[in-house]
């Protein structure tokens, strides 16, 4: 609190109209998630719906044999985990390679052995799955984005059909793109029919989720169940709170620089036609702005003034 007061003191003395850096009006992930109201939750495969079995295979077999298949997954094995995902081979020839690249340096690996524990630990987190249903229980359209394999998701699906959780299901095998490559999201987008801001992605990988942001996607980075249902629900009940009106003007949305602190992040500064539009905007933006405190072209302070100048929070 003592560190904003001194950043709005020293904001009183700075000529703003003399450091903006552009408009942030039709660019910031601030000012087009204003008025978004979540339509669609969109969640990962492995990780989120299920327990990641390949994570744990890799964690279990080098515990169980002392072979590092972490260390080696990463060197040579990756390549090819990536060309399995995108449907370029086939599930055989991936067992092959891998055999193949494993025991080049290390000959005690049993392929056989290291499926089946792949296998074995990958199970519904159940507690997402009751999310879901909850979800589409309450109108929420619900989507599948995963990476996969065909012939590992096909087996999956046989078992228990994944569209009783899912209005769209887009995997990578089918579409030919990964994530975190933005296309793979474009097309889960096109065939939802939604637009970003419509959207909430989950998924246990970061790198995947910063996509998801810069296309205008909410994001939850899942750990656990219980975290990543908590933040789920967080974004899922602030979508729900009364809109701002879309009747304010909006008078300027600027950016600049502190000049005692150099190496902070620029700080947005938002000016609206009333009082009420500019509290409202402030109590609702402050929240998401904290989501894109890493990103050097959005303020991690977001300030809200009326027409006649007055900080408003």
């Amino acid at each position: 609190m003592k560190q904003t007061q001194n950043v709005l003191e020293r904001m009183k003395k700075i000529d703003v109209g003399k450091q903006k850096f552009g408009s942030l009006l039709n660019e910031s992930p601030l000012r087009q998630n204003l008025d978004s109201k979540i339509k669609y939750v969109v969640f990962d495969f492995g990780g989120v719906l299920v327990v990641e079995g390949m994570r744990a295979a890799r964690r279990i077999y080098k515990e169980k044999t002392g072979i590092d298949i972490e260390k080696i997954w990463y060197m040579e094995v990756r390549s090819v985990w990536k060309s399995l995902e995108k449907g370029e081979i086939a599930d055989g020839d991936f067992w092959k390679a891998l055999e193949q690249l494993v025991k080049k340096r290390d000959p005690r690996f049993d392929v056989n052995e290291f499926k089946k524990i792949i296998f074995e630990n990958q199970k519904y987190n159940w507690e997402v799955v009751s999310l879901i249903k909850k979800l589409r229980a309450k109108g929420y359209v619900t989507a599948l984005l995963t990476n996969n394999v065909k012939e590992w998701i096909e087996e999956w699906d046989r078992n228990d059909p994944l569209n009783q959780y899912f209005d769209v299901i887009v995997s990578s095998h089918e579409v030919k793109e990964i994530k975190p490559e933005p296309r793979i999201y474009q097309i889960t987008l096109e065939r939802l029919g939604a637009k970003p801001e419509e959207c909430v992605f989950i998924d246990d990988k970061e790198r995947n989720i910063d996509t998801a942001i810069k296309l205008g996607m909410k994001g939850v980075v899942f750990k656990t169940p219980k975290q990543g249902i908590s933040e789920i629900n967080k974004i899922l009940d602030r979508s729900k709170r009364k809109k701002i009106s879309k009747k304010f003007k909006v008078i300027s949305i600027d950016k600049f620089h502190d000049p005692e602190d150099e190496d902070g992040a620029p700080i947005v500064v938002g000016r609206y036609d009333t009082a009420k539009a500019a509290i409202a905007v402030a109590r609702r933006m402050t929240i998401d702005a904290m989501k894109y405190a890493s990103d050097s072209s959005i303020a991690t302070v977001y300030y809200a003034y009326d027409d006649q100048g007055r900080y408003l929070g």
